[in-house]
């Protein structure tokens, strides 16, 4: 469980501090270590959702968890914008 809370945990503090720095290089290299973060939690997380559903479930599972990925995705873009 900590190979996924621990780029979770990464990603979080260096978004939080980017926002509260004032240097471009800082940030720079905060937004970086965010992306670092976000990169490696998504293996462990798509490896860890195949080990709890069965093998016959794993097919079916994963193609759900991809269905609300892009539902969300698509809802996000298509929302209305306030300017």
């Amino acid at each position: 469980m900590s190979a996924l809370a621990l780029p979770l945990i990464l990603t979080s503090i260096c978004l939080a501090s980017a926002m509260l720095t004032q240097s471009l290089t800082v940030t720079i290299i905060l937004l970086s270590l965010a992306l670092v973060g976000n990169y490696a939690f998504k293996g462990p997380f798509w490896a860890l959702a195949g080990d709890w559903l069965s093998a016959r479930m794993a097919a079916v599972g994963l193609a759900a968890i991809n269905t609300w990925a892009h539902i969300g995705t698509a809802r996000s873009d298509s929302a209305p914008r306030r300017d």
